[in-house]
C-alpha cells in the first residue's frame, strides 16, 4: 500500500475541523499529516520545504498531498488519486468552492488555456491538463529528480514554478474528475479576461510588493515553462502588460509607483533575475 503524506499549507491560521476530518475518513488510510504553518510569505517556502524534505527523506512517503488549509476532500478522494499505473504521471484533485461557478485555482491546460468555472470541466473520469499544485500528489520520483521548491520566488507562484519544472522534467499532469475537494475560502477579487484559448487573471488590492513578486515570477516562470521561445514570451510579456495595465484601471489601482513596478517585474523575471522588491526611494527596485 502506498504510503502518503498530506502536507496542509496555512498563513496564521489552523487547518479547519472540517479539513482534519476529512482526511482521517479516507478510504486510503495517510501515512501522516504534516502542518506547514508560516506567519509571512517570506518564510513560506523555507517551511514547505522541511515538510516536503521530512515527509520523504525521513517518513519515507511515497508521495506527498498538497492542501490549503480549509480543503475537505471526499472520502475517496485520495484512493480516486491513487488508481494509477504510470510514476511519470501526477495526478491532480479538482477544487471547488462550495457553490461558486468560478473554480477558486482555475486549471491550466497544455494549449495556455485555463479552466476557470465548473461548467467547462470535462465529463470524463480523467484529463490532461497543463500543472497543479493544490491538491496534486506528488510522488516520491518527481522530488528525487527536481529538488526543493525555489525559495527565491517567496510564495509567490512556487506551486506554479515547481508544477513547470516538473513538466520539464518529463512528468505530466492529469486531473481527476472523481478526486473532490470542496474549499471554504471565497475566491479574492480576480478579473478575467481572454485572448482567444488563452486567459489572464488579475488579483485586485495587492500591495506593490506583492504585485511586484507575481508579475516577476509569472516571467520567470515562462522562463521555466519555454527556456528556448526567447520571441515567445517576449510576446507573452508584452500582453501581459497590456492586460495589467486595463484591470489596474478597471480596479482603480493605477499610479505611476505601480505601473514602475510591473515593468520592473516583469523586466527582472524574464532576464532571470530574482531580485527581491524594494520600497526605499534612494533605491532601484532591482
Amino acid at each position: 500500500m502506498p504510503k502518503v503524506a498530506a502536507i496542509i499549507l496555512q498563513q496564521n491560521t489552523t487547518p479547519s475541523r472540517a479539513c482534519a476530518e476529512a482526511l482521517a475518513l479516507q478510504s486510503h488510510a495517510l501515512h501522516h499529516t504534516a502542518t506547514c504553518q508560516y506567519n509571512t510569505a517570506g518564510n513560506a517556502v523555507e517551511a514547505i520545504n522541511c515538510a516536503l524534505q521530512h515527509a520523504f527523506n525521513v517518513q519515507k512517503a511515497d508521495f506527498v498531498w498538497i492542501l490549503p488549509a480549509d480543503a475537505t476532500p471526499a472520502q475517496d478522494c485520495l484512493e480516486q488519486l491513487l488508481q494509477a499505473d504510470n510514476d511519470n504521471i501526477i495526478r491532480t484533485a479538482v477544487i471547488r468552492c462550495g457553490e461558486a461557478d468560478n473554480l477558486p485555482y482555475p486549471i491550466p491546460m497544455t494549449d495556455g488555456s485555463h479552466l476557470y468555472k465548473t461548467e467547462q470541466l470535462p465529463q470524463t473520469g480523467t484529463f490532461v491538463c497543463g500543472g497543479a499544485w493544490f491538491g496534486a500528489l506528488y510522488p516520491r520520483a518527481a522530488y528525487h529528480k527536481i529538488g526543493a521548491l525555489n525559495h527565491a520566488l517567496v510564495a509567490y507562484g512556487e506551486g506554479e514554478e515547481y508544477a513547470a519544472r516538473a513538466a520539464a522534467a518529463g512528468f505530466s499532469f492529469c486531473a481527476v474528475s472523481g478526486a473532490a475537494i470542496s474549499v471554504a475560502t471565497t475566491p479574492a477579487c480576480v478579473l478575467h479576461y481572454k485572448i482567444g484559448p488563452y486567459s489572464y487573471f488579475y488579483q485586485c488590492g495587492l500591495s506593490r510588493k506583492e504585485r511586484y513578486y507575481t508579475m516577476r515570477n509569472w516571467a520567470w516562470i515562462q522562463r521555466v515553462q519555454y527556456p528556448r521561445h526567447y520571441l515567445r514570451r517576449l510576446i507573452a510579456c508584452g500582453f501581459y502588460i497590456l492586460f495589467t495595465l486595463r484591470a489596474m484601471l478597471q480596479a482603480n489601482e493605477v499610479s505611476i509607483p505601480r505601473i514602475y513596478t510591473i515593468f520592473r517585474g516583469l523586466h527582472n523575471g524574464f532576464y532571470g533575475k530574482l531580485r527581491p522588491f524594494r520600497k526605499n526611494k534612494n533605491k532601484k527596485i532591482s
